[in-house]
C-alpha cells in the first residue's frame, strides 16, 4: 500500500467520501497527508509509534563532554569498548548529573551519561570526558527524518497493524478538520487500537539510582576516585 492508498481509505472510513461514489480530490489529498504526518510526528516525540530498536556507533573525541545524535529519541544503552571488552555506561537523571560533585578538568573512562532531548536528536552527555576516541554503541529509537509523500510506500517503514491504526486515526482528525462527529464504532475501534499501540513493548525510561554519582561502581571505588581527584579531601 502507498500513502494514497492509505489517504483515501481514511476519508472513506470518516465517511467525508462515500465508498464507490465519490473519489478523493488533490486538496483532499494534501490534507490528508498533512494530517498523516502530523500523526506520525506526534508518535515521535516519545517514541511510541516507533517501535524497532536501531543500533549507531560513533566515535568520542579526547576531553569532550557533549555529542549531538541526530534523530534519536530514546536510548536503551549506551556502551564503548576497550579492545574486546566491552563497558556500559549508567543513565543517571539530569538533577545528578549537572549538580553533582565532580572535577570538570579530568579525562579518564567515561562511567555515567544523561541523555537530553533536543531540536532534531538527543544531546549525550558523558563523564569522565573521554581519555580516548573510544567507540561507542547505542541502542536506541530514531525518529524519520523526513515526511511522507504520496506515492511512498508504506509497507517499508510500517507494520499492517499500524497501518491499519494510522487509517482509523487519520479518520478522527480528518473529522474534526472538516467539522463533522466521527462514527460511534469508528471510535470504539479506534480506541482499541490505541489501546495496543500503548501497550505495545517500548524503551523503559526510568534511571537507574546508585549510591554513587559514577554510577555502579561500589563504594570502594567512588573513594579511590575521591582520593584520586581530590587528595583524599572532599569539598
Amino acid at each position: 500500500m502507498i500513502v494514497a492508498e492509505l489517504i483515501t481509505q481514511a476519508f472513506f472510513t470518516s465517511g467525508i467520501l462515500a465508498r464507490g461514489f465519490e473519489t478523493i480530490d488533490a486538496t483532499q489529498s494534501y490534507d490528508g497527508l498533512r494530517i498523516l504526518n502530523t500523526i506520525l510526528a506526534e508518535k515521535s516525540i516519545d517514541g511510541n509509534g516507533i517501535f524497532y530498536i536501531t543500533h549507531q556507533n560513533f566515535n568520542a573525541v579526547i576531553g569532550q563532554e557533549k555529542y549531538f545524535i541526530e534523530n534519536l529519541i530514546t536510548v536503551n544503552t549506551l556502551t564503548f569498548n576497550i579492545g574486546s571488552i566491552r563497558y556500559p555506561m549508567t543513565r543517571i537523571d539530569p538533577n545528578r548529573y549537572f549538580g553533582g560533585l565532580r572535577a570538570d578538568n579530568v579525562t579518564s573512562i567515561p562511567t555515567i551519561y544523561n541523555a537530553e532531548r533536543v531540536t532534531g536528536g538527543t544531546n549525550i552527555y558523558m563523564y569522565f570526558k573521554p581519555d580516548s576516541a573510544y567507540t561507542f554503541s547505542i541502542s536506541g529509537k530514531f525518529s524519520n527524518p523526513s515526511d511522507l509523500k504520496l506515492d511512498d510506500e508504506l509497507s517499508t517503514e510500517f507494520e499492517i497493524f499500524f497501518t491499519s491504526y494510522l487509517q482509523y486515526a487519520m479518520a478522527e482528525r480528518i473529522c474534526m478538520f472538516y467539522g463533522i462527529p466521527l462514527n460511534q464504532d469508528i471510535r470504539i475501534l479506534l480506541d482499541k487500537k490505541e489501546t495496543v499501540i500503548e501497550q505495545a513493548p517500548g524503551s523503559d525510561l526510568t534511571f537507574t539510582r546508585n549510591n554513587s554519582p559514577f554510577g555502579g561502581r561500589s563504594l570502594s571505588a567512588w573513594t579511590d576516585t575521591s582520593h584520586n581527584l581530590f587528595n583524599g579531601w572532599s569539598p
